[in-house]
C-alpha cells in the first residue's frame, strides 16, 4: 500500500510537493486522506498529511515507510483538504508550506506505533444548510461579550471559534467565558498540539485563540466568531507563508457549513460590507487651527475641551483622552540643522519617551542623545505631541485625581480603577471584553485630509471613533481635536451608512478592495545591488505572467535597511477572479507573496 504525502516543511516553491511512502502493514488501516502521519524526511522527522492511498508506486523505487500516526489528532475532518486546497490558491503558496504552518508539532510521546486496528470513526457534526455571515456593531460596552455568549448558548454542545486580535485579549476572553480553552502562539507545543487534539476529537467545545486558532481541525464546528473584525491583527505578516486569519474562517465556515460573525465597531469593507442598526451620536467637533490662531501657540487641548473634562471630573464621571501617538512626541530633532534623531538599525526617527527613544520598528531603546551625529549640535526639540504629554498635561491640571497612562507597552494599571484614562488605541485592547463605561472621551487629533494616505486610512478612522463611541455610557459626549472638520471619517458617526456607500463609491473608481486584490512582492537580502536586479526580473516575469494586471515598479522600502537587510517591495493590481496561484513559482529565495483582499 503506498500513500502520497505532504511534508509540513517548508521547501522552496520549485521543490515537489507530494511523496510517496509505503504504508506498514500495522498501519494501513487507519491510514486514508487526511491522516496525520510522521515520516523521515531529509534525515528528521516531519509531521505529514496523506493525500491520497493507492495499491502500488509506477516509480518502482523502494520507497521509505511511515513512522507512525499523530495519536489524538489521528485524522482531519472531512473537509480540510478540499478547504486547503482553495486556501492555497486565495494565499499563492504551496501545500508543503502551508501544512508546516498549519499541522501542529507532534511530540515524540504522541507518535503512534503499533496501531493493529482501525481507527474507530468519528462522527462529525451535521452542516447548518448554508453558511450565513453577520456583522454586529457594538454599541454598548457589553455588547462583544453578550453576542458571544448568544453565540454559545445556541451552538448546544458543538464547537465554536472565538478570534480576538492579540494575546493579552485571548486571556482575557477566556477568563470570561467558563468552560473555554485558549489557544495561542505563546503557549508551549505540547499545550497548543494537545489542544488541537481536543478540537479533533470534539471534546474542545469553545475556543478562545489568535489568528493561528483558525487553522485548528474543529470535528463538529457551529460558528466562528470574530472579535475587532477590523483589526490587522489578525493577518499573518510576519513569515511565509502570509494569510489573513478572516478569510480563511470565512471559507472553513462555508466548507464546515458553520456560521461566521463579525464584531467590530466598524465593518472591514475589504470583505464585509453588511451593518445592523448602529449607535448614532453627534460629536463636538474642536477645529485646531482656528484654536491655534486664537492662542498663537500649539494647542494641547481646546479651552471648551478642558471645561468639559473638568465638569466631568468634579461631577465624579470617568474620562478616556485618547491621541494615538506614542511617547512625548513624535521625534526628537537637532535645532541648529534640523536633522531626527534614528535608529542606527533602520534609519526610522526614534519616539521620544521622556528618558529614552525607541524605535517604533523593532523596540529598540536608546539613551537621549548628548551630541548630534550631523554637526554636532547640542540643543535639541521635541517635535509632535505624544499620549504621554497629554498624560503630562492633564496631571498638572487635575492633581488630585486617578489618571493612568496606557502607551503601548504592557498596562499595569486597572483602567476601571481610575477617573481618567489616557492612551494611544492600544488601551481598547485593555477594555476586552468587560469595562466600566465612560461619561466623556476626547480625540486629541483626529488625522485627515492630506495625511490619510492609504487606501484604510478613512476606514481605520472611522473605526476609532466608532470605538470610542462604544466606550461611553448612553448619553455621553464625544470630543474630536481636528485640522480637519471636513473629514470624511466624522460622517461615519452621524450616518454609518451613508459612510459605508461613500466610502465603497470612492474605492471602486480607483480599484481599491474589495473591487480588485493586491498582491505585494516582498524581497530581501544582504546585497543591495543583487537584491534590486532580482527585483527587476521578478516584475518582468510576473508581467508576463498576467498580462491584465497593473504592476507598479519595485521600491525600496521604508526603512530601506533594516535588521543588516535590504528591503523593497512592488504591487500589482488585479481582478478578484485572476488566477495567480502559480506566481510563488516566480519567485526565488528571500522574496515572500502576500494577497490582500481586506
Amino acid at each position: 500500500m503506498i500513500a502520497r504525502i505532504v511534508p509540513a516543511v517548508r521547501l522552496p516553491a520549485s521543490a515537489a510537493e507530494q511523496f510517496e511512502y509505503s504504508v506498514p502493514d500495522h498501519l494501513a488501516p487507519a491510514i486514508m486522506p487526511g491522516t496525520v502521519v510522521i515520516i523521515p524526511f531529509a534525515g528528521r522527522r516531519v509531521p505529514g498529511l496523506v493525500i491520497s492511498v493507492k495499491e502500488s508506486s509506477e516509480s518502482g523505487k523502494t520507497l521509505k515507510a511511515i513512522i507512525g500516526i499523530a495519536q489524538g489528532l489521528n485524522r482531519l475532518p472531512a473537509y480540510t483538504i478540499d478547504l486547503w486546497q482553495k486556501l492555497i490558491g486565495i494565499f499563492a503558496t504551496t501545500w508543503p508550506r502551508w501544512c508546516w504552518m498549519a499541522l501542529p508539532n507532534v511530540p515524540e510521546r504522541s507518535i503512534e506505533r503499533g496501531l493493529l486496528t482501525p481507527r474507530d470513526e468519528r462522527q462529525e457534526g451535521k452542516p447548518i444548510n448554508g453558511s450565513s455571515l453577520s456583522s454586529i456593531f457594538v454599541n454598548e460596552p457589553d455588547d462583544q461579550l453578550i453576542a458571544v455568549q448568544k453565540t454559545i448558548e445556541s451552538a448546544a454542545g458543538r464547537q465554536v471559534l472565538i478570534l480576538v486580535p492579540t494575546v493579552r485579549e485571548a486571556s482575557a476572553w477566556a477568563d470570561e467565558i467558563s468552560g473555554s480553552r485558549c489557544y495561542h502562539s505563546l503557549l508551549s507545543a505540547g499545550s497548543r498540539y494537545s489542544i488541537a487534539c481536543a478540537c479533533a476529537d470534539g471534546t474542545a467545545k469553545t475556543i478562545i485563540g489568535t489568528k493561528s486558532a483558525v487553522l485548528l481541525p474543529f470535528l463538529n464546528l457551529y460558528s466562528i466568531v470574530i472579535v475587532s473584525a477590523g483589526s490587522s491583527s489578525h493577518k499573518q505578516e510576519d513569515s511565509d507563508p502570509r494569510f489573513d486569519a478572516r478569510i480563511v474562517a470565512e471559507e472553513t465556515c462555508l466548507a464546515a457549513g458553520a456560521r461566521l460573525s463579525c464584531l467590530d465597531p466598524w465593518p472591514p469593507l475589504g470583505r464585509w460590507k453588511t451593518l445592523n442598526a448602529s449607535r448614532l451620536i453627534t460629536p463636538v467637533v474642536h477645529d485646531l487651527l482656528n484654536a491655534a490662531r486664537r492662542e498663537k501657540s500649539r494647542v494641547l487641548l481646546d479651552d471648551s475641551v478642558q471645561e468639559a473634562l473638568d465638569k466631568t471630573v468634579k461631577s465624579g464621571g470617568r474620562a478616556l483622552v485618547l491621541l494615538n501617538r506614542r511617547g512625548v512626541s513624535a521625534s526628537l530633532i537637532c535645532r541648529d540643522c534640523g536633522m531626527p534623531i534614528c535608529c542606527l538599525d533602520c534609519g526610522l526617527p526614534l519616539t521620544n519617551q521622556f528618558d529614552r527613544l525607541t524605535c517604533a520598528a523593532d523596540g529598540r531603546a536608546y539613551p537621549l542623545p548628548e551630541r548630534c551625529v550631523k554637526c554636532e549640535g547640542t540643543d535639541f526639540k521635541p517635535v509632535g505631541s505624544g499620549s504621554k504629554t497629554i498624560f503630562d498635561f492633564l496631571k498638572k491640571l487635575f492633581p488630585n485625581v486617578s489618571i493612568a497612562h496606557f502607551g503601548g507597552e504592557v498596562a499595569r494599571a486597572d483602567p476601571d480603577k481610575n477617573q481618567i484614562i489616557v492612551g494611544t488605541t492600544a488601551i481598547f485592547r485593555s477594555f476586552a471584553p468587560r469595562f466600566k463605561p465612560f461619561d466623556i472621551a476626547v480625540d486629541v487629533f483626529l488625522a485627515g485630509g492630506p495625511a490619510m494616505k492609504d487606501y484604510n486610512s478613512v476606514e481605520e478612522t472611522a473605526r476609532i471613533e466608532r470605538s470610542l463611541v462604544a466606550t461611553l455610557k448612553s448619553g455621553g459626549e464625544l470630543h474630536i481635536q481636528t485640522h480637519d472638520p471636513s473629514s470624511p471619517a466624522l460622517l461615519a458617526l452621524r450616518d454609518p451608512k451613508s459612510a459605508i456607500n461613500h466610502e465603497l463609491a470612492e474605492r471602486q473608481a480607483f480599484g481599491f478592495p474589495p473591487f480588485n486584490i493586491f498582491i505585494t512582492i516582498y524581497g530581501s537580502g544582504t546585497d543591495e545591488s543583487r537584491l534590486w536586479g532580482e527585483a527587476i526580473r521578478v516584475f518582468e516575469s510576473v508581467k508576463s505572467h498576467m498580462p491584465r494586471a497593473i504592476c507598479h515598479e519595485p521600491t525600496w522600502s521604508r526603512p530601506k535597511l533594516f535588521r543588516k537587510k535590504y528591503r523593497l517591495s512592488f504591487t500589482v493590481k488585479t481582478e478578484p477572479r485572476t488566477d495567480y496561484s502559480g506566481m510563488i513559482r516566480l519567485l526565488p529565495p528571500g522574496f515572500a507573496i502576500e494577497a490582500r483582499m481586506i
